[in-house]
């Protein structure tokens, strides 16, 4: 009978391997045991709750090489997660697209998006795979498109089978109940079945699963046949598929409340034209041409509420918005302030993370997509929504820059309320939200 780690064995292992400075807390240990034990695991604790540690404890305790597969902004995280948590460093390698695996790595950091993938896989095969942030593959089985990268993706850890594959998000729904259809399908790959039910079985592909798990509206625009699939149904056969595959802890931690505090614009509904084309292309969601008006509308005001918060001492600040339009717009009016974009090179956004921590930087403007997964920002406790993502999970995500562990102050999200579509918006991501909450 294969033998389990007991939580005692791992904070044993722990206080002899970890860093001096570091005492993983109790649900760190308790992740590490759970992800070692049944070799397929997906941690989804909430943002800022130590994943990246328990995923590397629980690699470095089953020995053997380790790959970490993670979005590419991550990499250089991932190599100084190696090189400061245990006592023994081992050496992490981050390899760059036009780069192959191999040389005496005891550790490999790559992207997503690496074009020799599997044969990074196959550098792994007997060793540990962890894949941070495995929402980036949520698009398996779809047309959508990331779904190559999502295809690639499956099809290496499918045909290496390693012994052990740990998945990371603290989002793993980010905007739908569909979305567990890719990793729950990742985690059956398991060689030792170790893990509970294999999901591939009743649900051979994403459509079926949705079927199941879903609500299914069916739309017609002139020739064109739309299928949405929305809401969330049959949760006790979900749990089944996720017994002894998923932990999930919201709390745990002492850390200081986050508070949400709204600001209300005068003038809300006062542009009728942006209204009716708003309401004319509702169905496009965040790339509505509206919404990224809307969210540049705003910006004057934001720039002054801004302004005040940091004349009463709570600086720093971060922004988040949606659009470009608009985080250029704050950008260029506020003092002292540094901009995240998609169009950010990933060593500019380190160093701007290090001078924002360092004090060098009073103001952050970043859209959610590119500022809002992977950093930490404890040195502010105020930020402000300029807009919202259409996406519950990028401003789950976001919020919790400021919101983990090193802070010890309160955290205050500051939401911009400016318009009819705000508030559209917003009772539609709390009715988004309440779904994946059920689910997750």
């Amino acid at each position: 009978m294969r033998k389990l780690v007991t939580t005692t064995a791992v904070k044993t292992w722990a206080a002899a391997n970890l860093a001096a400075h570091i005492t993983p807390y109790r649900l760190q240990i308790e992740g590490a045991r759970e992800a070692y034990n049944h070799r397929y695991f997906l941690i989804g604790d909430d943002m800022g709750l130590g994943k990246s540690l328990q995923a590397a404890m629980a690699a470095r305790m089953a020995g053997g090489r380790i790959l970490v597969v993670c979005p590419a902004y991550l990499r250089e995280t991932w190599r100084m997660t190696f090189a400061k948590m245990f006592r023994h460093p081992i050496p992490a390698t981050v390899i760059l697209s036009k780069d192959s695996p191999g040389g005496p790595n005891d550790v490999l950091v790559c992207g997503y998006n690496h074009p020799r993938l599997e044969e990074c896989f196959e550098w792994a095969k007997n060793g540990t795979v962890i894949a941070d942030e495995v929402h980036y593959i949520k698009t398996f089985g779809t047309v959508e498109g990331d779904a190559k990268r999502a295809g690639k993706f499956h099809k290496a850890l499918f045909e290496c089978a390693p012994p052990r594959f740990i998945a990371l998000s603290g989002t793993p729904l980010e905007n739908n109940v569909g979305e567990w259809f890719s990793v729950l399908t990742a985690l059956s790959y398991n060689p030792e079945k170790t893990n509970g039910a294999d999901v591939r079985k009743p649900f051979s592909y994403k459509e079926l699963f949705q079927e199941k798990f879903c609500f299914k509206k069916v739309k017609r625009f002139g020739y064109r046949t739309v299928v949405e699939f929305y809401g969330f149904r049959n949760k006790p056969l979900l749990d089944e598929l996720l017994h002894l595959k998923y932990l999930r802890r919201v709390g745990g931690i002492d850390l200081p409340p986050m508070i949400f505090k709204d600001v209300y614009l005068d003038d809300m509904g006062a542009d009728k034209g942006l209204m009716d084309e708003w309401n004319a292309k509702r169905e496009e969601g965040s790339s509505s041409p509206a919404k990224a008006r809307s969210a540049l509308n705003k910006t004057p005001f934001t720039c002054a509420y801004v302004k005040e918060l940091l004349d009463q001492g709570l600086g720093p600040i971060i922004i988040f918005t949606d659009h470009l339009e608009s985080s250029n717009a704050l950008y260029t009016t506020l003092p002292n302030t540094a901009l995240i974009t998609g169009a950010t090179p990933i060593a500019q956004r380190d160093q701007i993370v290090k001078d924002f921590q360092e004090g060098k930087i009073q103001v952050l403007v970043a859209t959610y997509r590119a500022g809002g997964v992977g950093f930490t920002l404890t040195r502010a406790h105020h930020a402000v929504a300029n807009d919202l993502s259409w996406v519950p999970g990028q401003n789950d995500q976001a919020f919790k820059r400021i919101h983990r562990i090193g802070q010890d102050r309160p955290c205050v999200i500051h939401r911009i309320i400016g318009s009819l579509q705000d508030h559209s918006i917003m009772q539609k991501l709390e009715d988004k939200s309440e779904v994946l909450r059920r689910a997750m």
